[in-house]
């Protein structure tokens, strides 16, 4: 639906699917219907500031904290890109 009806292009291109999400990384009416249900459910309408949504759980995952062995080689390389461009950084 979302490839055909969605007027948010990004969404649209990649048929509405969004990956994993993490609690709080989206709007809370959202978050509340989404971390309510299970894989394979599909939620009513669903409406956020940025419009309407019709939510469909494929997965679930739960949350873990990775090692610093799992992690030390992106950090290195966030470090160094942070390093040779400090106008890019995120904070």
């Amino acid at each position: 639906m979302a490839g055909k009806y969605s007027d948010d292009q990004q969404s649209k291109t990649m048929g509405g699917r969004l990956g994993y999400i993490k609690r709080g990384q989206m709007p809370k009416s959202f978050d509340e219907a989404a971390f309510s249900m299970k894989p394979g459910q599909i939620s009513g309408v669903v409406q956020t500031d940025y419009g309407y949504h019709i939510i469909q759980i494929e997965d679930h995952k739960d949350a873990a904290t990775r090692t610093f062995d799992e992690v030390k080689d992106s950090i290195m390389e966030q470090m160094k890109n942070e390093m040779a461009n400090p106008g890019l950084r995120n904070s």
